[in-house]
């Protein structure tokens, strides 16, 4: 018994180290020059997905579908609903593509990303007001339409050398791994109770 917890611990601890290996974050840009009326305001902010949503066609409707972990914007220059804003003060966010996308480059503008919204919760967070378009203040103050949303990038190397992180293992390896584990466990569990 003891032998079958250890493996569910290290069958656990792979799946969780795939999940954390898998989440993706992406910085987004709006600016209020390009909106009507054309204002000064501009918001900036970070979506945090466990797994990418932009390999193919998708439609989601909220945090729990978009495997949202993580959202924060932080609206400037509005004449209302400044300030920075987390994923406790949005009641929804949703994302239409018709298909894969090129997440290397710039995914607003690329043809067949079709909208990507947020809804407020209250308390002066932005919330959309038509595609790519949000408004400061609970969707009644300035209008910003989306500039960019780009895939953050790694941190720029230093100058100063450091030790190099032992790539991850992928899913289909963590797989093979924890099956060969298992075959092993069972050899041994089945050597033990034949003699």
């Amino acid at each position: 018994m003891k032998h079958l917890l250890s493996v569910f611990l290290l069958m656990g601890g792979l799946l969780a180290f795939s999940i954390a290996s898998a989440s993706v974050t992406y910085n987004v840009q709006w600016s209020g020059a390009g909106a009507t009326p054309s204002n000064s305001a501009t918001a900036t902010g970070t979506v945090t997905f466990s797994t990418d949503p932009f390999g193919a066609a998708v439609f989601c409707y909220s945090f729990a579908t978009c495997n949202i972990t993580s959202l924060s914007i932080t609206v400037s220059g509005a004449s209302t609903g400044n300030g920075t804003f987390t994923l406790s003060d949005f009641y929804n966010l949703s994302i239409s593509t018709s298909g894969a996308l090129n997440t290397s480059t710039n995914l607003y503008g690329q043809p067949g990303f079709n909208d990507f919204s947020v809804s407020s919760g209250g308390g002066g967070a932005p919330s959309n007001s038509y595609y790519f378009t949000i408004k400061s203040f609970n969707g009644t103050g300035d209008p910003l339409v989306m500039t960019s949303m780009l895939l953050q990038s790694p941190p720029a190397p230093s100058a100063v050398p450091t030790a190099q992180a032992v790539p991850s293992l992928s899913e289909w390896a963590q797989l093979m791994l924890a099956l060969m584990v298992l075959s092993m466990l069972g050899w041994h569990f089945h050597r033990q109770n034949s003699y």
